[in-house]
């Protein structure tokens, strides 16, 4: 049995909504902002997001067109099933998505 260490991230957030009504939503590591403003967790290894976020299009009334962007690096050594359990997770996250848009419209009305 492998134990894998914990992982945090810092990241700054940029919501944007485009005049065409598509959504990017990018975070990014920023080590200096980071370190100087949020300590690092004892027991984890501090991961670093180079790029990641979603850019959302509106295919129709029913549906939304995703794009995951990503390239981070978790730091340390993992397995090729804890790197395989992840991007099952990182998929997961689109379950969370409507409730993220919402909150976005609300607080960017147009």
């Amino acid at each position: 049995m492998f134990v894998v260490s914990s992982r945090d991230f810092v990241i700054v957030n940029y919501n944007h909504l485009h005049p065409d009504g598509s959504i990017s939503i990018m975070v990014y590591s920023d080590e200096k902002y980071g370190e100087n403003m949020v300590p690092k967790k004892k027991d984890a290894t501090r991961g670093f997001i180079h790029i990641g976020g979603w850019h959302l299009e509106k295919v129709s009334e029913k549906e939304t067109r995703a794009t995951l962007i990503l390239e981070l690096d978790l730091k340390g050594y993992l397995s090729q099933s804890v790197l395989r359990n992840t991007n099952v997770l990182q998929g997961n996250q689109l379950l969370k998505l409507p409730g993220s848009i919402e909150r976005f419209k609300a607080e960017n009305p147009h």
